[in-house]
């Protein structure tokens, strides 16, 4: 990483000492003159008024014989006779060139214990070693050298740049450039669904897009995501090269809860790890009620398994959500009451095990509150999995439909259309007409390898008064059933 931030006092700083024209422009001090030679100075001199202190005579006599508007000090910076000539609270910023960390490390000590300054200090390093030494420092520590790297690489790979100069630096900023064969082409923004990220920033021909859930992703479109370093990995990769990373755009792990009568969908838990970008099964006992068979079953299987810590409450399972990919409800006991938890509160994928994997086909169903969702997931599942997709969409019948059914129905026929387009493919479309939840379970309770992939809303309430279609589909349908949360709406 070519940048270490310390931003403790670091920003406050800087956001007190912004100046308005009316404000006399603060001073910056140059310690040594070590990697650039006069250039540094110069390029500062633009628009700074430039202090160079250095202990060597001659380097300053020659600096100024050859740049006359800059002040020249002789001394050195771990002296405090020569800060309080140079008097901090005058000084908007403090570059040090000067390459001993044992130098620098005094200064910083000077400045914020003795001192009590809190000028900005900003530190250059060749060596990454270096870097590590100013931590825990108050500091902007800059290696020139990787950044100079940074560069290249950018340049060598046009598709993926990962800042490493603003921000933290840690990859949670990063740039991508839409490729053409990436099935995101031509998608409206509102198909992915970030979660943990978001996107920025988009631009097109040289110029600025402000990204709404309306804009359609072109070919050589350069997006600037923010997020999690982590989950931003995987959606560049689902950004450039079109590739599925189910539930990695979600979370890492796959997370299951640990008690008796696991073990008999295991295997179908452990199916989907191996099929999808999961890094790992987290298993999580409740109320100590641990399925033995289980823990024999995963001793040998450290790298796909983890036995995590009691969990008091089934609620606690989903409770962290930061690294959770995808939930795991097995239809054991309080299975009604466990879903309706999980569907109301847990904000990530939920997978319903019902035995029939492996899977030979995926049924989307489109009553939902976001079908555009569904058919993105459906696809991306479908090349996970390698199997089919074919979506189902329960309506009134026509001559009941009201003015709300019938654009209902033509939206999705649409979106149907669009997406055959976008993957030129055709996708199978079975309407059928009645009550939602008793059509979809009844047309499915004879595909017992099938997967039923359905979009939930759990903003809305679940109750008899009020029926949550897609709820009550995932909850009595009998085979296994993947529930994608809808994105909430972001709060002003």
């Amino acid at each position: 990483m070519g940048v270490r931030v310390c931003y403790n006092r670091y920003n406050e700083y800087q956001a007190g000492n912004r100046m308005t024209e009316n404000q006399e422009e603060k001073r910056i001090v140059v310690a040594g003159l070590e990697f650039f030679d006069l250039s540094l100075l110069r390029s500062l001199c633009r628009q700074h008024q430039v202090i160079l202190v250095d202990r060597h005579r001659e380097r300053l006599e020659s600096a100024h014989s050859q740049l006359p508007e800059i002040q020249v000090v002789h001394g050195d910076i771990t002296s405090r006779l020569t800060w309080k000539d140079l008097d901090p609270d005058s000084l908007r910023h403090v570059i040090s060139t000067i390459p001993s960390a044992e130098v620098n490390l005094e200064m910083l000590r000077l400045l914020r214990d003795d001192l009590k300054s809190p000028v900005p200090v900003m530190i250059l390093v060749l060596r990454q070693d270096d870097v590590e030494r100013y931590a825990d420092k108050d500091a902007l520590v800059i290696n020139p050298l990787e950044l100079g790297m940074q560069y290249i690489l950018r340049r060598l790979d046009r598709h993926f740049f990962r800042a490493a100069h603003i921000g933290l630096g840690s990859g949670e900023l990063v740039e991508v450039r839409i490729r053409a064969r990436s099935h995101m082409v031509e998608r409206r923004l509102r198909c992915l669904k970030p979660s943990q990220w978001r996107i920025a920033a988009l631009y097109r021909d040289e110029r600025l897009i402000l990204p709404t859930g309306n804009c359609r992703l072109k070919i050589d479109d350069r997006v600037v995501l923010v997020g999690e370093p982590m989950v931003l990995e995987s959606v560049a990769s689902l950004l450039t090269r079109g590739t599925p990373q189910f539930p990695r755009q979600y979370g890492r792990y796959i997370v299951c809860p640990l008690e008796q009568g696991l073990a008999a969908h295991l295997d179908e838990v452990l199916y989907w790890h191996q099929h999808t970008r999961s890094q790992r099964i987290q298993l999580l006992p409740v109320h100590q009620r641990v399925d033995s068979e289980v823990v024999k079953r995963v001793k040998g299987m450290s790298g796909e398994f983890n036995i995590g810590p009691i969990q008091d409450d089934f609620r606690d399972v989903f409770k962290e959500t930061q690294d959770m990919g995808m939930l795991v409800i097995p239809p054991l006991r309080w299975f009604s009451l466990r879903l309706r938890r999980a569907y109301r509160e847990c904000p990530r994928p939920m997978l319903v095990p019902r035995g029939g994997y492996p899977y030979s086909e995926i049924v989307v169903s489109l009553n939902g509150p976001d079908p555009a969702l569904a058919l993105e997931s459906g696809s991306e599942l479908s090349r996970l999995l390698s199997v089919p997709f074919r979506v189902l969409f329960v309506t009134l019948p026509k001559q009941l439909r009201g003015r709300a059914e019938a654009e209902a129905l033509k939206l999705r026929q649409d979106l149907v259309s669009d997406f055959e387009s976008l993957t030129r493919k055709r996708i199978e479309m079975e309407l059928l007409e009645g009550n939602p939840v008793k059509a979809t379970c009844r047309r499915l309770a004879d595909e017992s390898r099938a997967l039923l992939l359905i979009v939930g809303d759990r903003s809305r309430s679940v109750s008899l008064l009020q029926p949550n279609v897609p709820y009550l589909i995932a909850s009595r349908a009998r085979i296994s059933t993947l529930i994608i949360p809808v994105e909430e709406p972001e709060s002003e």
